[in-house]
């Protein structure tokens, strides 16, 4: 999402899923869609205040859920173990992440990741949602952790 209007972009997809567009909301949205980090909460709020000191952290956990329940952003990285922070994501294409051993979530490089996503048999996929119940798969790769291991 290099190079874009965020904020235009924030409330094209607002009014689409017959969202309100306010100030605030359009601001976090769109802060959001330009960070390629994947922040948490408390990260997103200290880039949005740094624009309009007058958004809470309510504000921003408020703005976070109402997005991931119109299908906006994403969790990402909710069950690892450093930091344990709940990190969000506006970029909704498929895409790989891994999760470092610190609790960071970064995009594997698109190349790789179609690349990864293309070797899975799309029938065995199907198997596993249709025998979990899932809905969908998503594919995140954990950093090993272990310091016996890095060597």
């Amino acid at each position: 999402m290099e190079n874009q209007d965020y904020p235009a972009l924030a409330k094209a997809r607002l009014t689409e899923a017959s969202l309100r567009c306010t100030r605030q909301r359009v601001l976090v949205y769109g802060t959001l869609m330009s960070m390629m980090e994947h922040p948490t909460a408390e990260q997103l709020h200290a880039r949005v205040t740094g624009i309009d000191s007058s958004v809470s952290l309510a504000t921003i956990y408020n703005t976070l859920e109402t997005l991931v329940e119109h299908g906006l952003a994403r969790r990402v990285g909710q069950r690892t173990r450093g930091s344990g922070a709940i990190r969000y994501d506006a970029d909704l294409e498929p895409h790989v992440h891994v999760v470092r051993g610190d609790g960071r979530v970064v995009d594997v490089p698109e190349h790789l990741g179609r690349s990864l996503m293309e070797r899975l048999d799309p029938e065995f996929l199907r198997e596993i949602a249709d025998s979990t119940g899932v809905r969908g798969i998503r594919l995140e790769l954990v950093e090993e952790s272990d310091p016996a291991r890095a060597s």
